[in-house]
């Protein structure tokens, strides 16, 4: 440490008690044009949930025992990563409120979650980009 890094240190600490890691939080949906906020909330497990660990886990695995078997990278064929991305943003769905189609409310599943990922595009994104913005997940609180 040089001598003003230690000094600016010295004049202020970052309280980490102040900083909290959520397991989930609610996104709300914006409208694809107009960018305003729908009404829809879904629930995301965040980077430190142990069901989304475990996902990230059991993919990781499966490429490294991939590599691990021809020494290769092996790239699989683009249907079938669009696919296995749909059921990675599914489940890591916790649940949502507030969607429907033709007036008829879509009740939250894991099944339900694929099926509109898998359908409506520009919704996936917004799934796909909740769950990589990682302050989506951290709370910050008040000292002491």
């Amino acid at each position: 440490m040089t001598k003003n890094t230690a000094s600016t240190a010295a004049l202020s600490t970052l309280d980490l008690s102040t900083i909290n890691e959520l397991g989930e939080a609610d996104v709300v949906i914006k409208h694809p044009v107009t960018g305003a906020p729908t009404g829809a909330l879904v629930t995301l497990a965040g980077p430190e949930h142990p069901k989304r660990k475990q996902l990230i886990f059991t993919r990781t695995r499966k490429l490294r025992a991939k590599f691990q078997k021809s020494g290769k990278v092996q790239l699989d064929d683009p249907e079938d990563e669009e696919a296995d991305g749909v059921s990675y943003l599914a489940a890591c769905t916790l649940g949502w409120i507030g969607f429907s189609e033709n007036g008829k409310e879509i009740p939250f599943s894991t099944q339900a979650a694929v099926d509109l990922y898998t359908r409506i595009g520009w919704l996936r994104a917004q799934i796909n980009q909740a769950l990589e913005d990682k302050e989506n997940f951290i709370e910050v609180s008040a000292p002491g």
